[in-house]
């Protein structure tokens, strides 16, 4: 039975061959449908098992890493989202039909779209017991006027020995942080045991090629007028983006504890 709410009248419930719903505001009315063909196919169960792999991973992907994704915060978790479930892969366990297996390729996980072209890269990934150590250079002819009016966003993926994602790290790189010499990110790792470590690129640069911050140390001006510079944060910037790329790979394994007989 239907039921109407509010002075505007909004409906909902079943009403004859029709269900009435309110979405977003906006009174929506879709047929009945009295009979669900097969609901557990195997093409479902497949999909559920894909969702339920990019569900996880995105509960501990922090919303600053896909900025490069949409307009807003949830045009931008949508389409990581979509990405995920297009690009992964569902098999059934040859051991165990009842056992969906979902996997998504580690150059398959996309934080970033667009057609801007990379400035750094990953020179080194140092992986240890607290923490990892991503250093971070310029790529090979690029001139310091295109360096400084782009930057990137540099994510680290730890994945536990089993498969498991254990945690997303990521900090924003502007080009002018490695004009003179390479950088290097520490990620801190607090968990035991060992791991491994997926470390991407996502690019940037700002649209009218303009430099991402103008560093001063102090008040400067003229005769006629007093003025700062300020830092910027990339994230609150207007920006062109490029497709993120996995550029580096780490890991970890515990040294053995000797035995004491």
């Amino acid at each position: 039975m239907a039921k109407i709410y509010g002075i505007n009248g909004y409906a909902s419930g079943k009403l004859g061959n029709s269900v009435l719903a309110v979405y977003n505001g906006t009174q929506v009315v879709r047929q009945y449908q009295p009979v669900v063909s097969n609901p557990k196919s195997l093409g479902q169960k497949m999909q559920r098992a894909k969702a339920n792999l990019i569900g996880q991973l995105s509960k501990i992907t922090p919303w600053q890493i896909l900025t490069g994704l949409g307009t807003n915060k949830r045009a931008r978790r949508a389409r990581f989202l979509r990405l995920g479930l297009l690009n992964a892969t569902a098999t059934v366990s040859p051991s165990d039909p009842s056992i969906i297996n979902a996997k998504l390729a580690d150059s398959d996980l996309i934080f970033s779209e667009g057609d801007v072209t990379p400035t750094m890269y990953v020179t080194a990934v140092t992986a240890s017991a607290r923490a990892i150590d991503v250093v971070v250079d310029k790529l090979t002819g690029i001139t310091n006027e295109t360096l400084v009016s782009s930057g990137c966003i540099v994510i680290a993926v730890l994945i536990t020995t089993d498969g498991r994602y254990e945690s997303v790290f990521y900090e924003f790189v502007q080009g002018e942080d490695v004009v003179s010499n390479s950088i290097t990110i520490n990620f801190p790792h607090i968990s035991e045991g060992a791991y491994y470590v997926d470390v991407y690129i996502a690019p940037f640069s700002t649209i009218d090629g303009s430099s991402l911050r103008a560093r001063s140390e102090q008040l400067f001006g003229s005769a006629t007028d007093f003025a700062a510079n300020m830092v910027y944060n990339p994230a609150a910037l207007a920006l062109r983006w490029g497709n993120s790329n996995l550029v580096s790979s780490g890991s970890y394994t515990p040294t053995a504890k000797k035995s004491n007989k």
